[in-house]
């Protein structure tokens, strides 16, 4: 059971890497392929779009840094 706590809006925070694997793990499972988004300008407007499967890359950068803490025994911090 995930708690509505632990998706604070706090501009920083820190959990075990542990955790923050199992979120990297649900992310992934939630949405395993990213099919990416064109470009697209509408006026001054101009979305720049996103490569297929960047999601997934970043997701495997997260993995690997709370793969890195958790064999440390770190905690992983961002905000």
């Amino acid at each position: 059971m995930i708690s509505v706590r632990s998706w604070s809006c706090s501009p920083r925070r820190d959990e075990d890497a542990q955790l923050f694997l199992g979120r990297f793990l649900l992310a992934l499972a939630l949405d395993p392929e990213d099919a990416g988004r064109p470009a697209v300008t509408d006026g001054r407007f101009i979305d720049c779009g996103r490569s297929q499967g960047y999601a997934q890359s970043r997701l495997y950068e997260l993995r690997e840094l709370a793969e890195y803490a958790h064999a440390r025994g770190l905690r992983v911090t961002w905000g």
